[in-house]
């Protein structure tokens, strides 16, 4: 994942993290939901089931588990918005929000347009798949909200259920942070 990312985008992330949470007057041991962050960006949160002329039959299949549908950006005018699964669980949710909305966040631009129905939907290049995975990571999980959880004692299911997060990311941030053997050192 890492491989793609430009020189200082983990660091400009995390410092962009810490920007939308202030701008939101969030501290970065506070959880920030996605959908108030797509709030305060003007992008608008939608499940297919409130998109007109799609059929149910479309929904079912979008949603089906084997689709491997997640969440996708239509760039309307004049807001943009972005189509979730409705089906996934709250904190997979969170996490695949955060990552279209790190899409916007970087201003990606499309590599080309597949359609859903009537509405255009943008294909990333693999460079701003890795930038959109890891700020969308920082958003929901910023490394000083981890380092205030870990030090807080907080497990890492607890430490998910605080930020809204899957286990799976936390975990994930904290192997590819570093916390817990910066926390070590300092320990010592």
């Amino acid at each position: 994942m890492s491989k793609n990312l430009r020189h200082g985008f983990k660091a400009y992330a995390e410092r962009k993290s810490l920007e939308l949470r202030k701008a939101l007057n969030l501290f970065a041991h506070q959880y920030m939901p996605a959908r108030k962050l797509a709030t305060h960006l003007g992008v608008r949160i939608v499940s297919p089931l409130s998109i007109k002329g799609l059929t149910q039959n479309a929904i079912e299949a979008i949603t089906d588990p084997d689709s491997g549908f997640s969440a996708v950006t239509i760039l309307a005018q004049p807001t943009p918005f972005i189509i979730y699964n409705h089906k996934h669980t709250p904190a997979r949710q969170e996490s695949d929000l955060m990552h279209e909305l790190a899409h916007l966040i970087e201003d990606h631009s499309p590599v080309s347009f597949t359609m859903m129905g009537k509405l255009p939907c943008r294909s990333f290049n693999p460079s701003h798949e890795s930038e959109a995975e890891w700020l969308g990571g920082c958003l929901q999980i910023c490394r000083d909200g981890l380092v205030w959880a870990i030090r807080e004692g907080l497990s890492d299911s607890e430490i998910a259920e605080h930020f809204g997060a899957s286990l799976e990311m936390v975990q994930f941030r904290r192997r590819m942070t570093g916390v817990d053997r910066q926390i070590q050192r300092n320990r010592r």
